[in-house]
């Protein structure tokens, strides 16, 4: 009988589980540009290539963001989607990261990390917090917040004209109108702080104020207006050689009262330099005077005894020039003194401006 010596080697079988070496093949999907306000969505394809059980797997997220540990089970040869919803600081600063995500049977690392290239994005936001309303009051609180403490950038808060007429606003805004819509604009420049108080106060006391005040005033002209409306025109002008020769004044006057007025004394003044006619028309009446000077203007005078409410009344004189007026001519205002409700009133008319 020969002996021989034999060397034995024992292999190790730590890596095998279950006979069989670990593979779940893995693949993660996440957004590369994130906004830190929003969930963060993310997908982990598991497929396990084995015909056992994985009951206790850890899977693994790691960020500067997100940092999560996940209990998870996996049948023999399945294929699952993981997909989460992950929430991030919202004043998390703008940054480049990368996102990590690594498969564990229990402390065993069976699927080495996979890392993702992901981007923290600014933001800045304007946000309605708070309405308190008074008596024609309305204040609006507002909060910008941004992830990036030295923020530069524009707010805006939509509005109208009329309302931007009665708004006041803290920090001071500006009134901008883009694609058919106004706004109230803030030039945002944050200096270590993520967030900015802003008010907007709509007042429409001012506007009450003036309605009521228009509403005076409209009342105080009807009450105080003269009830004896005198219009001047001209009509049937006459030229030669280029200027003004001949024409016919017209005056209307019409009570728009709600009694007669009465002892009605109508002064009228031609300049010198125009001859006033003694024929008038039919159906109007005769002036009461005619006062020429030399050199001075004539004086026209009518006594109308009454005039009823709403009622109008025509005086028409005709003027000639010897030499044609030139450049045009001016007539002064007609004037009248009356009696209305037992009181003496006075009332003028327009000046007239005839063109050559």
């Amino acid at each position: 009988m020969l002996s021989v010596p034999i060397e034995v080697g024992i292999k190790s079988i730590e890596p095998l589980i279950g006979g069989y070496v670990p593979t779940v093949i893995t693949s993660v999907s996440i957004p590369e540009k994130i906004d830190p306000r929003e969930e963060i969505p993310i997908k982990i394809n598991l497929n396990n290539q084995n015909p056992i059980n994985y009951d206790d797997l850890i899977i693994k997220i790691e960020s500067d963001v997100i940092n999560d540990a996940i209990s998870y089970k996996l049948g023999p040869r399945e294929e699952k989607v993981l997909a989460l919803a992950k929430k991030a600081d919202p004043f998390t600063k703008p940054q480049k990261d990368k996102l990590s995500v690594t498969v564990f049977k229990g402390e065993r690392l069976i699927v080495n990390p996979i890392v993702k290239q992901v981007e923290i994005l600014e933001y800045g936001s304007l946000e309605q917090t708070a309405t308190k309303k008074g008596f024609l009051r309305t204040k609006k609180e507002f909060l910008f917040s941004s992830n990036n403490e030295n923020y530069i950038g524009q707010a805006k808060a939509e509005t109208t004209f009329f309302k931007a007429l009665f708004t006041s606003t803290s920090p001071r805004a500006k009134t901008v109108v883009e694609g058919g819509k106004r706004y109230l604009a803030w030039d945002i420049e944050l200096q270590g702080a993520n967030t900015l108080k802003i008010t907007v106060t709509e007042n429409l006391l001012p506007l009450l104020v003036i309605i009521i005040l228009i509403i005076v005033l409209v009342v105080l002209y009807y009450l105080f207006r003269s009830p004896l409306v005198i219009v001047k025109e001209a009509k049937n002008i006459h030229k030669r050689d280029g200027g003004i020769s001949e024409m016919r004044v017209v005056l209307h006057i019409r009570n728009r009262g709600s009694v007669p007025v009465k002892n009605i004394d109508i002064t009228e003044r031609v300049a010198h330099l125009m001859h006033v006619e003694r024929d008038v028309s039919i159906g109007t009446m005769h002036p009461e005077k005619i006062l020429r000077h030399e050199n001075r203007d004539t004086i026209v005078k009518w006594i109308v005894e009454s005039v009823e409410p709403h009622e109008e009344r025509v005086l028409t004189y005709t003027i000639k020039s010897t030499l044609p007026i030139l450049g045009g001519l001016t007539l002064p205002a007609a004037g009248a003194k009356f009696h209305y409700n037992e009181k003496v009133f006075v009332a003028s008319s327009n000046r007239l401006n005839v063109e050559a």
